[in-house]
């Protein structure tokens, strides 16, 4: 790990194993090193010096996101942030954004500048913030994390969303489960029997010890009978959520696994800019191990550019190409190494390699018209540019947008993704063939297997529920005055879930007595206004659970959700993973629009009126 406070670092890397040792004596962390001490002692020219020198190198050696010395600088700019020196705070966290453009910290720090001037600079500041959210997403250090946090939280409050719609739904219709139980096997049980038996009924995944998580797609299949059409709807779009999870699942499983592989993380490290010896010693015993693998080869070489042994990696890149003599990235890289080593002659050699094996490398073509330059043969440098531009013209302004004012060779290199494709799921070790990062037979194991299993099995069980209760002879409640009744005494065409009395009293509107209707009209008065406070307290306590107890299944699951997701991100302060960088007031922004989103879905719950109708 770079040494953040300035203690020196070991000249050397000595192995046991018999490999050549490391030099350090052109890598970052030595420079940072001077920079610190010059700083400390007040040589702002040596110390200035330093930083160019961090900063030509950093293009150079291809290193666009130099992670840990750009913590530094940011972690520098909020000690002085502290102190008052609001000035030096800012050349601090612009510098670590030169050198980490990706960095969130970096953007925290200017946000809190802002927020520290206040007016508008409360504006800058959100801004800041924001560009600090996406900048993580972006990052090949955070990005994994934050994209996790963001699929995390979702697919908790998802998961919450469903088990508050499932307890409402069961609330709602385990009395009408209870009648109809009671009605078959009352007199053979009793009450107290018959109220065992439902509560078991209830509780049938947790008495299986399948987990409590289980309960609420089980509740939804058991209650499927009782439901409206609305509710109906909404269950099965629920079940199909945990279909949806099992490829989660299977994936977070995997990624778990693969971000735990230390060999995983010495060559993720080459690419963001993390650079630590004991990833060095860990690629080299991984080559070690596995001596044929070209892709491990390759990333060592580039993590001895990283640390500045030049001849350490173009010993490499010779030993990559005798063993794999086609590989022509190598071989571009390779003359990379003689360009830095001044030796354009020796450059410009592998480079022609190169482009006779493919003449279709773009940045071969780039690099060999910057070693013409420097050559001083202009006419040919043209032409090479020329070629190169024809080739790739998006490569070479995108090269050239990184490089700024410096114009410097572009290496090969392997992605984040070409990486991840080599770890995808394991542990540790390596793959020896390349698999895409995304579905693969985990999803058929373990827990993948079982949010695929039983979403198909309570199809299942209400696909037995409604066949045995074809002819709707289950228990009913009037939505009206909320009386249960018979579904199999009191059939009727047109009843639209009315009990006999409520039927006659409001839709046949025929012949009822006085006293029937005034003692009627006192109950539906009576349910309605319970139904109401009821509404009012779930629409405060749970914006969206009142719309769903009042048959408005859709409008309360959007509602339920927004207002669980937000609560969820203010409760593990916008994230369930810390990110790599420890972002200093990372939390504000996610909390505070977390707040806004669960204002907002309070507000809608208690505008949005109940259905009085079904």
């Amino acid at each position: 790990m770079l040494s953040m406070l300035g203690t020196p670092a070991s000249a050397q890397l000595d192995e046991a194993d018999g490999s050549e040792s490391l030099s350090l004596h052109t890598s970052f962390d030595h420079y940072w090193r001077r920079y610190v001490e010059s700083s400390r002692t007040g040589d702002t020219e040596t110390a200035s010096r330093m930083l160019e020198e961090i900063k030509r190198l950093r293009v150079e050696r291809g290193v666009f996101a130099l992670h840990d010395i750009a913590l530094s600088f940011a972690y520098r700019g909020f000690t002085h942030l502290q102190s008052g020196d609001v000035a030096q705070a800012r050349e601090h966290f612009e510098i670590a954004l030169g050198l980490a453009p990706n960095l969130p910290t970096a953007y925290q720090g200017l946000a809190a500048l802002g927020e520290r001037e206040g007016g508008l600079g409360h504006l800058t500041a959100f801004g800041h913030r924001v560009q600090a959210q996406l900048a993580a997403l972006r990052s090949g250090r955070d990005g994994p994390y934050a994209a996790w946090n963001i699929v995390f939280l979702v697919f908790a409050a998802l998961m919450l969303t469903i088990f508050v719609f499932a307890a409402l739904i069961v609330s709602r219709y385990a009395v009408l489960l209870y009648h109809d139980i009671e009605e078959r096997v009352g007199e053979l049980l009793g009450s107290n029997g018959v109220l065992a038996v439902t509560i078991g009924l209830l509780l049938v995944p947790a008495i299986a010890t399948a987990g409590i998580g289980w309960l609420a797609p089980y509740w939804l299949a058991l209650t499927f009978g009782y439901q409206s059409i609305k509710e109906r709807a909404a269950s099965v779009f629920c079940l199909l959520l945990l279909l949806a999870a099992a490829p989660f699942v299977g994936l977070y499983a995997t990624w778990s696994r693969t971000v735990s592989n230390p060999v995983y993380q010495a060559a993720l490290s080459s690419t963001t800019g993390t650079f630590d010896v004991d990833d060095v010693i860990v690629l080299r015993e991984a080559v070690r191990i596995s001596p044929g693998d070209h892709e491990l080869q390759f990333l060592l070489a580039a993590q001895y550019k990283n640390h500045g042994d030049y001849e350490l990696a173009a010993q490499q890149y010779r030993t990559i190409i005798q063993n794999f003599p086609g590989d022509v990235e190598a071989k571009v890289n390779l003359g990379n190494i003689y360009f830095a080593q001044r030796d354009w002659e020796g450059a410009l050699v592998q480079y022609n390699e190169a482009l006779q094996s493919n003449s279709q490398l773009a940045m071969a073509y780039y690099n060999k018209s910057l070693a013409h330059a420097e050559n001083f043969e202009f006419s040919e440098r043209e032409d090479a540019r020329a070629q190169a531009e024809r080739i790739d013209p998006l490569a070479v302004a995108s090269h050239e947008d990184q490089t700024g004012s410096y114009r410097v060779v572009a290496d090969v290199r392997l992605d984040e993704k070409a990486i991840l494709s080599k770890f995808y799921g394991l542990s540790d070790g390596i793959r020896e063939r390349p698999v895409e990062a995304f579905l693969d037979a985990s999803v058929l194991k373990g827990y993948g297997l079982r949010f695929l299993a039983v979403p198909l099995l309570l199809a299942v069980l209400i696909l037995v529920l409604e066949v045995s209760f074809s002819e709707r002879r289950l228990t009913q409640r009037c939505w009206k005055c909320g009386s249960a009744f018979c579904g199999r005494c009191q059939i009727g065409t047109g009843r639209k879930g009315l009990c006999t009395q409520c039927y006659h009293l409001f839709f046949m509107k025929d012949g009822v007595s006085a006293q029937a209707r005034n003692e009627k009209l006192r109950q539906v008065q009576s349910v309605s206004k319970k139904q109401s406070i009821i509404f009012r307290a779930l629409s405060i306590l749970a914006p969206g659970s009142g719309h769903i107890g009042a048959g408005m299944p859709f409008i309360g699951l959007i509602l339920v959700f927004v207002w669980i997701q937000s609560a969820c991100a203010i409760w593990l302060g916008g994230a369930l993973y810390a990110l790599p960088d420890g972002i200093l007031g990372g939390i504000r922004l996610p909390s505070y629009a977390s707040m806004a989103f669960m204002g907002m879905a309070l507000l809608m719950a208690n505008i949005i009126p109940r259905s009085t109708t079904r």
